[in-house]
């Protein structure tokens, strides 16, 4: 039967897919970045016969990140907008989650997923197998490059709640967060509470509330 991955167990399951690869490792992600300890997960010169493939929606990296892709002949990178689910596959196992593999803090945030092992459910297996790969045969070649965020300034009249913006680039609200952190336009404090930075309120950000929904932030239109 497949196995439930809690949130707890999310980081030792991806390290255990990724251990356990020998021929392929595919990742299906809708926001591609490059945690250091991913990168040290994936530090597999000694198997040199080691495919990586990610296959992602849409990236935010740094020039050093993107060097080090270069670097890795057996590391490639795919392109599919339409992207929304979280996948590590190897040749044995298909391991499908809420969490993505660029964060590894398990605070105030809850995950789950499923861990489903090739010997113990062919059938589950095959049909996951099938659809990873009818993704990948969706996607086209894609070489990331380092991404540079320009201040955009906008009329007031223009503005638009986080949440829409991140709709619209058909992304998680908290991965549009760990953007606009990147970007230095956001801050998390040590009560991981979120707050407009100096940066963030010179491109137009503004910090609102809601009786429904709690805090949340505006944004001029192409902030992202």
């Amino acid at each position: 039967m497949a196995h439930f991955i809690n949130t707890f167990a999310t980081n030792k399951t991806y390290r255990r897919v990724i251990d356990q690869a020998e021929e392929r490792l595919v990742f299906l992600l809708p926001f591609l970045k490059l945690h250091p300890m991913l990168i040290e997960a994936l530090d597999i010169s000694h198997r040199t016969r080691l495919d990586v493939l990610f296959v992602y929606s849409h990236g935010r990296l740094e020039e050093r990140e993107v060097a080090w892709l270069k670097s890795q002949h057996h590391v490639r990178t795919r392109r599919c907008p339409n992207m929304h689910m979280r996948c590590c596959a190897n040749e044995r196992e298909i391991f499908v989650t809420s969490k993505g593999p660029y964060r590894f803090d398990t605070r105030d945030r809850y995950d789950m997923g499923f861990l489903v092992v090739r010997d113990e459910e062919p059938e589950m297996f095959k049909a996951l197998h099938d659809d990873v790969y009818r993704i990948i045969g969706d996607s086209r070649e894609a070489a990331p490059t380092p991404y540079k965020s320009k201040p955009i300034k906008r009329p007031a009249d223009e503005m638009l709640p986080d949440w829409v913006i991140a709709e619209r680039m058909k992304l998680p609200l908290d991965d549009f967060y760990e953007l606009l952190i990147k970007d230095e336009y956001l801050t998390r404090g040590k009560d991981r509470k979120l707050a407009l930075t100096a940066r963030g309120k010179e491109v137009g950000g503004k910090a609102a509330f809601s009786k429904r929904y709690g805090p949340y932030f505006i944004w001029p239109r192409g902030v992202s």
